[in-house]
C-alpha cells in the first residue's frame, strides 16, 4: 500500500556542478528531506520516468538521473525496485492490432532509451504500465473519477517516485509531477494517447483528472529532471538542476516559478491547493536553493497566452472554453477571467 501523501512543503533546488557526480547531487537532495529512510528501507519502490514517446533526453527523463536515484535508494536497502511508465505513443508502424504488438514496442523503447540496461544493472524490474494484469483503485473524495483501472503493480508498491521532465505544453501549461501521473493510466484501457481523457473528456475535467489520480495513487517523492527544459518541446533551455521534495504540488509550484510562470496559472495547481493536495503559494514554501539562479523564461503554450491579456486569463481550459473562442476577444470577458485568477475563484 502506498505511503500517504505528505504535506511537507520543503522543496530543494540542487544545481548540478560541472564535473560533479549526479549521484552526489541526488544524495544531497535526499539528505535534506525529512524521513527519507522511511521512504526506502524495506519498501517496494516504483520509479516513474517521463517517456511520452520514443525520443531520448531531454524529450524523456535522463536515464543517468534514474540510475543516480536507484544508486542512492539502494543505500537504504529497499525490498524491490521497479521502473514503470506507460508511454502515450503506440506502434505507429504496425498499428493497434494487438496488445502484444504495442507491448513489444514499449519494451523496445525501454531498450533504445537506456532504461533496460539500468534495470539489468541494478536488478530492477521494468514495468509497462499500459498493460495488465489490471486492478481497480478507488479515488477518495473524488472530483470527477470514482476509480481508475491501473496495472496491478501499482497496488502492491509502498513508494512512488515521479521523475518528470521540465516541459511546457498546451493542456496543463507545464508537464511536471502531477501532470505526469497521466502515464499511470494504461493506454490499453484508456486509448492511445489516453484518448478517453485527452479528447473525449471535456477540457474542463483534465486538471481534475490529475488531482483524482494523485488521490488514488499518492506520490511519495517528487523529483523534476530540470537538467534541460523544453519550451513547447522544440526549444531546449538549459536549467542545470534537479528539484525535489515530498509534496508534488509544492515541487511543481517551484518548477512553475523557474519557468517564469505564476503557479496559480497552472489549472491543476490551483485545484491541488483547493483540494488540499499540497501548498502552492510561493510565500508559504520552504525552498532550499535559489530560483533566480536557475530561472528561464518560458513562453505560454499558445499564441493567445503570449499576449498581456492571455497571461491574465490563463488557464481557460479549467472552465471548458476553447482557446480560439470568440468570447476571448471580448474585453469584459477577459477582465472577468483576470478577476477570477487574481482572487483564486475556481
Amino acid at each position: 500500500m502506498l505511503i500517504p501523501l505528505s504535506q511537507d512543503n520543503k522543496v530543494i533546488i540542487e544545481k548540478i556542478r560541472q564535473g560533479g557526480l549526479l549521484e552526489d547531487h541526488v544524495q544531497r537532495c535526499f539528505d535534506n528531506i525529512a524521513g527519507i529512510e522511511n521512504i526506502f528501507r524495506n519498501k517496494k519502490i516504483l520509479i516513474k520516468p517521463n517517456i511520452a514517446r520514443a525520443m531520448p533526453f531531454p524529450y524523456s527523463t535522463s536515464p543517468l538521473l534514474i540510475e543516480a536515484i536507484i544508486k542512492s535508494a539502494l543505500k537504504y536497502n529497499p525490498k524491490e525496485i521497479y521502473i514503470g511508465e506507460g508511454s502515450g505513443e503506440p506502434n505507429v508502424k504496425q498499428g493497434m492490432q494487438s496488445s502484444h504488438v504495442v507491448n513489444k514496442y514499449s519494451q523496445q523503447m525501454f531498450e533504445e532509451l537506456g532504461y533496460a540496461d539500468i534495470a539489468a544493472k541494478y536488478n530492477a524490474r521494468l514495468i509497462d504500465l499500459n498493460f495488465g494484469p489490471f486492478e481497480t483503485v478507488e479515488v477518495p473524495n473524488p472530483i470527477v473519477h470514482k476509480y481508475f483501472i491501473v496495472n496491478s503493480v501499482l497496488t502492491n508498491i509502498d513508494t512512488l517516485i515521479t521523475v518528470p521532465i521540465f516541459k511546457s505544453q498546451d493542456f496543463s501549461v507545464m508537464t511536471l509531477n502531477l501532470k505526469s501521473l497521466m502515464g499511470m493510466l494504461p493506454c490499453y484501457v484508456y486509448g492511445f494517447p489516453r484518448y478517453i481523457i485527452h479528447h473525449i473528456t471535456p477540457k474542463s475535467r483534465i486538471a481534475r483528472t490529475h488531482i483524482d489520480i494523485c488521490k488514488a495513487l499518492p506520490i511519495t517523492l517528487s523529483i523534476i529532471d530540470a537538467l534541460h527544459g523544453l519550451c513547447l518541446e522544440p526549444v531546449k533551455k538549459p536549467l542545470g538542476c534537479i528539484v525535489a521534495g515530498r509534496n508534488p504540488a509544492s515541487v511543481d509550484s517551484v518548477g512553475a516559478m523557474m519557468a517564469g510562470f505564476n503557479p496559480y496559472s497552472l489549472p491543476h495547481l490551483r485545484l491541488a491547493e483547493k483540494e488540499k493536495i499540497g501548498i502552492v503559494d510561493p510565500a508559504c514554501l520552504d525552498i532550499t536553493g535559489r530560483i533566480d539562479e536557475v530561472k528561464q523564461e518560458f513562453d505560454y503554450p499558445n499564441f493567445l497566452f503570449n499576449t498581456k491579456w492571455g497571461r491574465m486569463v490563463l488557464p481557460i481550459q479549467l472552465y471548458g472554453i476553447n482557446n480560439n473562442s470568440k468570447l476571448l476577444k471580448n474585453r469584459a470577458f477577459r477582465l472577468l477571467y483576470y478577476f477570477l485568477l487574481k482572487n483564486k475563484i475556481y
